[in-house]
């Protein structure tokens, strides 16, 4: 039978931030690259909604079996969708803290931004993380479902190699999009909350755009993504001036970039080329990701990494995964991180990471005192 293109088999998953990822802990289902065709695909375009039922096929294969599995899976899905995904209690939170202390996160700024100073660094992104236990196993399923009505605008992910052991989020931030010789990708960097009411939302973001500290980290990704674009593209197209993208809770500033590709090249080959971007390692590369191994006491795992899908005509999709969370059984670890350049301060830069704790946090039912990235008692 005939189908759209975007009905045809993907596979899904994604990478590790670093090849020095070990796979253990939060992370022991969690190679440090893992992708996989999954056997029922759902895909929607618009008013349209496919089944795509993947099944390896032999010359004595019974057709008609595939079809009538394929019906059976039509009446599972109209089951699931009526099912009690949205029912039930919430899990209660026990235990929520902040293993990093504001203390220790000054010193990290002060020894990154030390590095500037002294010629070694441009820019580095630093992360911390946040550790919640609840009283019943993470449902990583309800929790994509919140981020979905609160953050539409996003790309949501969610990849669960082992049952019980799952990453997922809500990120802003594209790496690569391919379809034949069209690519697209965008720089998303320099950020502030959003506002109260729409005066002060208004005055955050002209003090974003106004902002030499926030426009200087922007132009760091703008400019690496055209050096690392150009010599595998024909043409590119991207705005002078970046705009402002605004989430439910933050805002960013946005700088969308269109390219055609002067040859066939490999969606991972692009993939290897942009990540990490400035905007989630820093400038130089390596040696921000060097400084990164130094001070960041917790592994990043996947966060930060590329996590998408490709599909059987080589065309495909890979977002950063940002505003993430993994789960194992009832322990959840959250990741924030900020882009330091020289002229940051590590209590704006401690304030930007508790407002990106925020989506998961919600999600996952945290409580509204600890909220702000600091120890709970």
């Amino acid at each position: 039978r005939d189908a759209p293109d975007f009905t045809a088999p993907r596979v899904f998953g994604g990478f590790a931030f670093s090849d020095q990822h070990v796979a253990a802990g939060v992370w022991s289902a969690f190679p440090a690259a893992c992708f996989m065709l999954p056997e029922i695909q759902l895909s929607a375009a618009g008013e349209q909604t496919w089944l795509t039922l993947n099944r390896i096929a032999h010359t004595d294969s019974d057709i008609d079996r595939f079809w009538n599995t394929l019906d059976t899976e039509f009446d599972r899905l109209e089951e699931l969708l009526s099912s009690t995904l949205s029912k039930g209690e919430m899990p209660m939170l026990n235990m929520l803290r902040f293993p990093l202390s504001e203390d220790n996160w000054s010193a990290m700024i002060a020894r990154a931004t030390g590095e500037m100073r002294a010629g070694r660094l441009v820019k580095v992104v630093l992360a911390r993380t946040s550790e919640a236990v609840f009283d019943r196993p993470v449902d990583p399923l309800r929790a994509l479902g919140r981020l979905e009505r609160h953050y539409p605008d996003t790309y949501r992910f969610l990849i669960e190699p082992t049952a019980g052991q799952a990453f997922f989020g809500a990120t802003p931030e594209l790496l690569i999009r391919t379809t034949g010789q069209k690519l697209w990708t965008a720089a998303v960097a320099g950020s502030r909350r959003r506002g109260l009411t729409p005066t002060e939302d208004a005055a955050l973001e002209r003090e974003l755009m106004g902002s030499d500290k926030e426009r200087h980290e922007h132009q760091i990704v703008v400019s690496m993504l055209r050096e690392r674009l150009t010599p595998l593209t024909e043409s590119i197209r991207m705005p002078d001036t970046p705009s402002v993208i605004k989430l439910s809770n933050i805002q960013h500033l946005y700088t969308p970039v269109s390219a055609v590709l002067s040859h066939s090249t490999s969606i991972f080959d692009l993939v290897e080329q942009l990540h990490p971007t400035p905007a989630r390692g820093g400038s130089p590369r390596e040696a921000a990701l060097s400084l990164i191994d130094q001070l960041e006491e917790i592994g990043r795992g996947w966060y930060a990494a590329p996590v998408g899908w490709v599909s059987a005509h080589g065309d495909g999709l890979f977002s950063v995964a940002i505003r993430s969370a993994v789960s194992k059984g009832s322990r959840a670890r959250l990741y924030a991180g900020a882009g330091i350049v020289a002229d940051s301060a590590a209590d704006k830069e401690w304030d930007e990471t508790a407002v990106k704790f925020k989506p998961l946090m919600d999600a996952l039912m945290a409580t509204e005192g600890a909220r702000d990235g600091r120890p709970q008692s």
